[in-house]
């Protein structure tokens, strides 16, 4: 990349290490302790090992983190990091190990005194989670709106490839009936258009997790609520009973598309869209993970249970009847049925507290005899 002379001689007369990017430790500083950098302009130091670029995370997480680290060097003791702020190098200790930190494992340096000095390996770099936002406005005021998780990237790369394996694959059988074996992709990829054609909506939702990964808009419509669907990305996908629901329409309308933009403008949905709901949601899947209330805990558990009584010899044939799986499966439905019960409680509860702040359309009934009541 070109970069401007003057830019240069200034950070030349700083002593600021220049690569292409201004190089940067994990707390954002420089090789001058007084300036900081972030964004397209700066790359963490190479002896952290392999790292992505600022530009393909959320650059108002970045810069929120930026500041933080700032007000913490600054002496603001709630933003007080010992990761970040802590832990001056001396100039007389061994360097990290980046390809310790990068194996997993460490190296030891002779000291001055020819004493061994167990290399430290590099402090972890800032972890960034909040999905990312690209938005483009197109000739004929056309919108094209993405977004997607941190981890998204890697699984369009990864299903781009199986695309073009696929079709090497099907070239391969045809020509000499020997097909190769492709890994499928990671998320199934919901779809729709309204009556016109002016809009195209894509959910992608990872076939393992069931989490959304990501949310694509294309169309002409300028009160889209884009800042809904990119509320959507990272929630799962039962919250919305998405995947049901877009099958069940294709299953009593002959194979047509649920239209995704005006299912989620329905009134039940829009306290999915509250800024406090993510935070709601994050502390009851929290709570259920800590405890045995977690459903895919006992969907794991339960199937593990089958696959070893299938495995003892004496119990070969003891699941193969109809009776035995369907107690199996009223215990599973028993036991996921408490989970329900509780986010139902929860969700209520939440809608209690916040119903100043929410459209009035929702029948709240009194789940106080139901809830443990504060001492």
């Amino acid at each position: 990349k070109d970069i401007d002379s003057n830019v240069l001689s200034s950070l030349n007369k700083r002593s600021i290490v220049f690569d292409g990017r201004v190089i940067v430790e994990n707390n954002y500083r420089t090789t001058d302790p007084n300036i900081y950098a972030a964004g397209p302009v700066a790359m963490f130091s190479l002896r952290f090992g392999p790292s992505r670029d600022f530009e393909e995370f959320a650059i108002s997480e970045i810069g929120k983190h930026l500041a933080h680290t700032v007000l913490g060097f600054l002496g603001v003791d709630e933003f007080y990091d010992p990761v970040l702020h802590d832990g001056q190098v001396k100039e007389d200790a061994p360097k990290d190990d980046p390809l310790g930190a990068e194996l997993g494992s460490s190296k030891t340096a002779r000291g001055a005194d020819g004493s061994l000095i167990q290399r430290e390996r590099p402090k972890p770099l800032p972890r960034y989670v909040e999905p990312v936002t690209k938005r483009v406005l197109l000739p004929g005021a056309y919108i094209y709106c993405i977004t997607h998780s941190v981890a998204f990237p890697a699984y369009a790369a990864a299903e781009e490839h199986y695309n073009v394996m696929t079709s090497q694959a099907n070239a391969a059988a045809a020509h000499d009936n020997n097909p190769q074996t492709v890994p499928p992709p990671v998320c199934t990829h919901l779809t729709s258009s309204d009556d016109q054609g002016n809009t195209y909506v894509r959910v992608s939702v990872n076939k393992s997790t069931k989490i959304i990964e990501a949310v694509i808009y294309f169309g002409d419509d300028p009160t889209v609520e884009l800042s809904n669907l990119r509320s959507l990305v990272g929630l799962p996908s039962s919250v919305l009973n998405l995947m049901y629901n877009y099958d069940q329409h294709a299953a009593h309308h002959k194979g047509a598309k649920l239209d995704i933009l005006n299912f989620l403008r329905q009134p039940w949905a829009y306290v999915l869209f509250y800024d406090k709901f993510r935070e709601m949601f994050e502390n009851v899947r929290s709570k259920f993970k800590d405890g045995v209330a977690d459903s895919s805990y006992v969907v794991e558990r339960v199937r593990q249970d089958i696959l070893e009584q299938e495995l003892l010899p004496h119990n070969a044939d003891a699941l193969s009847d109809e009776q035995t799986r369907l107690d199996y499966h009223n215990q599973l439905a028993s036991e996921s049925g408490e989970v329900r019960r509780e986010f139902e409680l929860e969700l209520i509860r939440f809608l209690h507290e916040h119903k100043c702040f929410l459209p009035q359309r929702y029948f709240l009934p009194d789940i106080s005899p139901h809830v443990a009541q504060p001492q």
